[in-house]
């Protein structure tokens, strides 16, 4: 894939109308229109102002992108443009019936050095690259992941069930949800090529070799 130059016409005069429809092209060209997979955006206020966007986002995923009941990946960096790591909750319906799940998203930029022109998380569909889910367990009240890469720790981050599970209101009312992305834990982490370990604690724990 060769990344778009966002600095260049038209993309810096681009505004929220535009940029929807640009996205809703990419999702429909990249077969995630009526998915079943969701992911959530943005949904703190310092995510948003460093995006420049007024409120979280969200958008279908490609289900050839998402992997279930993943406990060990291997992710090859030449199928992606500028990868990079966020550990969320995952929050998935079977029969009426929530579970929760240990999620990894890879996040790719398709603009070129992950510099975004106004409104271009929107037109790239939220960055969408891959989405890792793990196996469905019962939810815990408070979710804390560790990072590690090549055993050493790299970062830390603290979530909520009751936040994760609310946030599925922010997706239109037309949305089939069975299984969704809620948002990140921590800062993203560029994908290094070594052993990236995501420990769920009770959820469970993601390994994923980047090659």
């Amino acid at each position: 894939m060769t990344p778009v130059d966002g600095t260049t016409e038209p993309w810096p005069d681009m505004d929220a109308s535009l940029a929807a429809e640009v996205g809703a092209a990419l999702c429909r060209l990249i077969g995630a229109e009526g998915s079943p997979y969701w992911k959530l955006g943005a949904t703190d206020v310092a995510t948003q102002t460093r995006l420049g966007v007024p409120g979280p986002l969200f958008a279908p995923l490609d289900p050839a992108s998402v992997r279930r009941d993943v406990v060990a990946a291997t992710l090859d960096r030449s199928t992606m443009i500028a990868p990079r790591f966020e550990p969320e909750i995952g929050v998935m319906s079977v029969d009426g019936v929530i579970f929760a799940s240990p999620c990894v998203e890879i996040a790719d930029c398709r603009f070129s050095g992950w510099r975004l022109p106004p409104w271009g998380v929107v037109a790239d569909a939220t960055l969408q690259g891959e989405m890792l889910f793990g196996p469905p367990v019962a939810p815990q009240d408070d979710v804390e992941v560790t990072v590690r890469f090549d055993g050493r720790e790299v970062g830390r981050g603290h979530g909520t069930w009751r936040d994760a599970v609310a946030r599925l209101d922010l997706l239109p009312q037309e949305a089939s949800a069975a299984l969704v992305a809620t948002g990140s834990l921590t800062s993203l982490f560029d994908c290094e090529p070594g052993v990236w370990t995501f420990d769920f604690g009770p959820l469970g724990v993601l390994t994923v070799s980047v090659v």
